[in-house]
């Protein structure tokens, strides 16, 4: 069974696009966390235990400029731990991680907003050797400075193929475990960026998945070669596990 599912609704991508460049007006991605993120609303938009959490400082109250995400925001009958975008430059890619950093009684949702085939969401299978595949890996630094030269073919050899690959369509709502391990990877030419929205579970939440995240999404068929590359400099930090 697939651990990916989305909804039947399709948001306006091109909107949410025009509204990443007013918020980019506002505040760009280098002046968020990790220098990939832009935290949309107010500090008081969202609810007060995650008003000074890493993932959303700065607030750039860009969300005031910004009508078609506001209205998405408040579409979510729930108090909201986080409402971001998130930048992943081309050709680069994400360490392998888990998000339990985000809070127990939270989960994260995605809708893709600038994306492409070459853009993969990544997620390991329960019987991977993540210790092996740093050890592995590692193999392939040329010295402490560079980035990890990688492409899928390298990637299936070195994690056995017990990983899948998602291509998630922009304007489309995703949900996943984002508690187990993950990583997302641009081969793109071009940047991706995505909606991440963070709900506090309560009883509209649970009924809402329930009755609207009904589709799975079947992994990418994508041929796994060495012609897809990107950079993994991300690795230089290992396997991220937040528990």
């Amino acid at each position: 069974m697939t651990p990916v599912f989305t909804s039947p609704r399709q948001f306006d991508a091109e909107r949410l696009a025009a509204e990443v460049a007013v918020a980019r007006n506002v505040s760009e991605f280098d002046e968020g966390p990790y220098g990939n993120c832009i935290s949309l609303p107010a500090a008081e938009d969202l609810h007060e235990r995650f008003r000074d959490h890493h993932n959303n400082v700065p607030c750039s109250d860009a969300l005031r400029q910004c009508p078609y995400m506001r209205e998405i925001f408040d579409g979510f009958l729930t108090e909201k731990a986080a409402f971001r975008l998130l930048r992943r430059p081309a050709k680069a890619a994400y360490a392998l991680h888990d998000d339990k950093d985000k809070g127990r009684d939270v989960l994260r949702f995605q809708i893709p907003i600038i994306t492409s085939e070459y853009a993969f969401l990544l997620l390991t299978r329960d019987s991977i050797d993540l210790d092996n595949f740093e050890s592995l890996a590692a193999r392939m630094k040329h010295d402490e400075a560079s980035d990890y030269g990688f492409n899928l073919e390298m990637l299936d050899e070195i994690l056995g193929g017990q990983f899948d690959l998602f291509c998630l369509q922009p304007g489309k709502l995703y949900y996943f475990d984002t508690d187990n391990l993950h990583t997302l990877i641009n081969a793109a030419d071009n940047e991706r960026v995505v909606l991440s929205i963070d709900l506090i579970i309560n009883d509209w939440v649970r009924d809402w998945m329930q009755t609207s995240l009904t589709q799975p999404v079947a992994p990418s068929t994508v041929q796994r070669t060495s012609e897809i590359t990107w950079q993994w400099n991300a690795l230089r930090h290992g396997v991220i596990r937040n528990a």
